[in-house]
């Protein structure tokens, strides 16, 4: 009988630490969804919360919002003077008299401890530079604005926050930022002229069943290929967030293609956010078709069926929005341009097969169909192709 009962209780507690384990994994599932190159695996995101209050949801529903917040750019200009920084050969943004302003400003901090960090040259620097917009200053301190909780773990900007308050007092960089204000503000109403993120916003719900509330746009001028987008959900509103690179020079009159090749670079991150829910229901078929991954993919990155097939689609479908959006002539030059982009640079060997069979499938569709009803058809294609 004694036995019988201290038996009963090791399962009792044994069944204890299962629901706790279901418990956190489910937790762990959360409200936030984060896709940038190289990165899935990194993210715990049921801790990341975004305290919206009711003046920010009924002041920003159905908006979008562009911005370059200021402890962003400090931490872009932190980035900017690492050796990886100043080495890496597409990672900054190296043109123009802005990164000269920068440079010549900051290079000579080179030396604080800050910029020493070896955390500063981690993956893109991804966990630094994004966690940045949870924090503002107070005077001279830097604090956390209370608003997201953070965007990703480890979060590095917290780690390093002393030694980031310390490197923007001996650089000077608040006035550094004032002095550039009307400069950020050309740049903002720049990107709203260039990239019509709206449109952008109102085609892909038009095709697919995913619906978001606001649409921010977190940019530098510093930024070079280093692009992420993250969402969060709280109190009935849902906002998607992209860190994304800056426009360039303005111009007097942008034409079609630079257009078309500007909003690539944030509809691939938008797009996530309705491609990769409907990829988790087809995870299954995904890992059948994307088997042979070397097949597929040739970089370093993206090491699993359902990340590369995501980078597949995202592009795929801007190819279809491109399509729709611009003259025969445009589309195939940006639709060239984005090829060779992610053949040569990003390795996605097949990108070129799988793009023109996506939009072979969706201009034969029926009417009334959703890209999403295209899946099956294009992951039989992708199990199929020699």
């Amino acid at each position: 009988m004694c036995n019988n009962y201290k038996y009963k209780d090791k399962m009792s507690r044994k069944l204890i630490i299962i629901v706790f384990v279901i418990g956190f994994v489910i937790i762990l599932s959360g409200t936030l969804c984060c896709q940038s190159q190289q990165m899935f695996m990194l993210l715990a995101s049921g801790y990341f919360r975004a305290n919206y209050t009711r003046e920010y949801i009924r002041e920003n529903k159905d908006k979008v919002i562009v911005e370059i917040p200021e402890i962003f750019e400090l931490a872009n200009v932190a980035i900017a003077i690492t050796d990886d920084g100043l080495n890496h050969p597409n990672r900054v943004h190296k043109q123009g008299p802005y990164y000269e302003r920068v440079i010549e400003h900051f290079k000579p901090f080179k030396d604080h401890p800050l910029i020493a960090e070896s955390d500063l040259n981690y993956h893109f620097t991804y966990n630094f530079r994004d966690n940045s917009i949870c924090y503002v200053f107070d005077g001279e301190r830097i604090v956390h604005g209370g608003f997201y909780s953070n965007i990703r773990r480890p979060n590095l900007f917290k780690k390093h926050l002393e030694l980031v308050e310390d490197f923007a007092k001996v650089s000077n960089f608040r006035k550094f930022y004032a002095d550039n204000l009307p400069y950020y503000q050309e740049q903002i109403h720049f990107y709203r002229q260039l990239v019509p993120v709206r449109k952008m916003w109102i085609w892909l719900e038009e095709r697919f069943a995913a619906r978001h509330d606001c649409y921010k746009v977190v940019f530098s001028p510093l930024i070079g290929a280093s692009h992420e987008t993250c969402k969060f959900k709280n109190k009935g509103f849902s906002e998607t967030i992209m860190f994304i690179s800056g426009p360039g020079e303005p111009k007097e009159a942008p034409n079609k293609v630079e257009e078309g090749l500007h909003s690539r670079a944030v509809f691939t991150e938008i797009d996530h956010n309705y491609v990769n829910s409907v990829t988790d229901k087809y995870a299954g078929r995904v890992n059948r078709a994307f088997a042979d991954l070397d097949k597929w993919n040739k970089q370093d990155g993206y090491r699993a069926p359902v990340y590369t097939f995501n980078e597949y689609m995202t592009w795929a479908v801007f190819t279809l929005y491109a399509y729709d959006n611009y003259e025969q002539q445009d589309f195939e030059i940006i639709n060239d341009r984005m090829t060779k982009q992610m053949i040569n640079s990003r390795k996605f060997v097949l990108f070129e097969h799988f793009d023109k069979k996506l939009l072979e499938l969706y201009l034969a569709r029926k009417e009334g169909q959703t890209i999403p009803e295209l899946y099956p058809a294009i992951l039989d294609w992708a199990k199929k192709y020699q």
